[in-house]
């Protein structure tokens, strides 16, 4: 038995040490997958993560474009036309602004020295996001813009107006007591949760601002509220962290 023991430990070792192949002096080639129908709404937006392998060749001194061609109007990618290298996770999203609901034929084009690949995917534009319930509610700032006074805001739809809402500011001396102090009204955007307050007159008072309400967890919501006051005497800006129970 202690003869065939050297030879078998040798063949272990040249079955280890054995290498890989060399693909770098090959064609450059890669495989594509990942490229699949999708859906986004028409004032949201949608990530994709096509699958790009390299099979051969140098990925560092081959550089693939790829270029997104078909778009509808109001649908965009932030990185449409650009160049990578392999091997590179690839990710990027299709965005829509007030897009017109629909089924979209695009191709998706990867070209590189392995010449030009083409897929071909359809883009469906759907209904667009409640953005108006996203912001509504009852909020709670945790800091308020005015020593010993508790402010609380509430924000709501109004009725028959889409995209628009009111901002009803409660201001009173402790928790227990609110007194209604102001309404300002203000349009949620299309394609976030963010809404603009235009500048108005509330009792006196020229109002103007800005938020946003970002989902906290599945039951709480919370954000940002920013305004500016003017009166005949000063102008003083009020920003205030908003949560939610």
């Amino acid at each position: 038995m202690k003869k065939w023991i050297p030879v078998y430990l040798c063949f272990l070792a040249s079955s280890c040490n054995k290498p890989l192949p060399d693909y770098s002096n090959q064609p450059f080639d890669y495989t594509v997958s990942g490229i699949n129908d999708t859906t986004v709404a028409a004032n949201d937006y949608v990530f994709i993560h096509p699958n790009v392998t390299l099979v051969s060749g140098d990925a560092a001194a081959n550089p693939i474009t790829l270029t997104f061609k078909g778009l509808p109007t109001g649908v965009y990618l932030d990185n449409n036309g650009f160049s990578f290298r392999l091997n590179h996770y690839l990710s990027d999203s299709f965005g829509a602004h007030n897009a017109a609901q629909g089924v979209y034929p695009l191709q998706a084009v990867f070209n590189s020295a392995a010449g030009i690949k083409t897929y071909n995917f359809n883009l469906t534009v759907g209904p667009p996001v409640n953005r108006v319930a996203n912001v509504t509610g009852g909020f709670y700032p945790e800091s308020s813009c005015w020593p010993g006074i508790y402010v609380s805001c509430e924000i709501d739809s109004v009725p028959g107006t889409p995209g628009k809402i009111m901002i009803i500011d409660r201001i009173s001396p402790d928790e227990a007591s609110y007194g209604t102090y102001d309404t300002s009204y203000g349009m949620v955007d299309c394609c976030s949760n963010t809404f603009v307050i235009p500048s108005q007159k509330v009792l006196g008072v020229t109002v103007s601002g800005y938020g946003s309400i970002n989902s906290v967890d599945g039951t709480s919501k919370g954000g940002t509220l920013t305004r500016t006051f003017i009166s005949d005497t000063a102008t003083y800006t009020c920003i205030v962290t908003l949560y939610q129970n």
